[in-house]
């Protein structure tokens, strides 16, 4: 019986956080947004950069690298060419291209598992 009580304390207590937070992450999500410092999108043979340059923009080079028979981590090299990263008080240029040939060798990597 007391176990059953305190399941009933623990379900009126923790239920209303339990909602807040299904309704505060999408805006939470949303908030957080511009902070990232670069994303990658890999679908159907198409590579996406997001925080390359002024807008999101398409990896030509690794795609092209891509359609010649080149490996994931071959493509993954070209993530930076064509790209103009900027630096600011988030990362240099210099770490943002490392991290989207590091990002797209990743996202190659688990799409091609996923294949």
């Amino acid at each position: 019986m007391f176990t059953f009580l305190l399941w009933c304390i623990m379900f009126v207590l923790c239920w209303p956080l339990a909602l807040l937070a299904l309704i505060a992450y999408p805006f939470i999500w949303l908030l957080l947004l511009p902070f990232r410092i670069v994303g990658v999108a890999v679908q159907g043979g198409h590579v996406a950069l997001v925080n390359m340059g002024s807008t999101a923009l398409r990896a030509a080079a690794v795609e092209a690298a891509l359609a010649g028979g080149a490996s994931s981590a071959e493509a993954a090299a070209h993530a930076a060419e064509g790209t103009s990263a900027a630096s600011d008080i988030r990362a240099t240029r210099e770490y943002r291209e490392h991290l989207a040939r590091v990002l797209v060798s990743r996202a190659l990597t688990e799409a091609s598992s996923r294949s």
